[in-house]
């Protein structure tokens, strides 16, 4: 089962707001969606190290 969900803000320039809209129309995704598999990537990698 997930863990209930959290409202953040977070600020994103123009260019990278249209890149994450690219990548998630690509992948028939959410921005959402695509923003919390590149945090989850990034914190699994970090553990790593």
């Amino acid at each position: 089962m997930s863990m209930p969900k959290k409202l953040t803000t977070i600020r994103l320039d123009p260019k990278q707001l249209t890149q994450l809209e690219r990548i998630a129309k690509r992948e028939d995704r959410t921005v959402s969606y695509i923003i919390r598999k590149a945090i989850d990537d990034h914190i699994r990698k970090d553990k790593r190290a």
